[in-house]
């Protein structure tokens, strides 16, 4: 969440007021692990492929679930010039889970929401 936080003070910096992150981190989870860039590559999906405006601020939402999940959401505010996406990023993130043989990462858009959620890697206790 510390390389997240630096992300997050660059891009609010360029969006400002209309664009609000709203954090739920469990104290719970604060010790459990992701690959490096998760956080940003959701981050960077969010703000790619969402309007964010003075007309449609854009709230992200970053979440820990009592199943030691990441939820990463938003609402769907689709640009009038939409950005082509090649999905490479999603894909990559979940072919990471998959190697490290973890529970692989659900995507679902419904209701005008779109949300990622990632399994949280138990920290490994020496």
């Amino acid at each position: 969440m510390d390389f997240t936080d630096s992300y997050l003070f660059l891009i609010k910096m360029r969006y400002g007021a209309n664009l609000t992150i709203k954090t739920d981190i469990q104290k719970i989870h604060m010790s459990f692990e992701l690959p490096p860039l998760t956080i940003q590559t959701l981050l960077e999906n969010a703000v790619k492929h969402n309007e964010i405006s003075n007309r449609k601020p854009l709230t992200i939402v970053i979440r820990t679930s009592e199943n030691a999940e990441l939820v990463v959401s938003n609402q769907v505010q689709h640009k009038l010039t939409p950005e082509q996406g090649t999905g490479i990023g999603l894909t990559n993130l979940s072919k990471q889970f998959q190697l490290l043989g973890e529970r692989d990462i659900q995507i679902i858009q419904e209701d005008n929401e779109f949300r990622v959620i990632i399994p949280l890697i138990k920290p490994v206790i020496i």
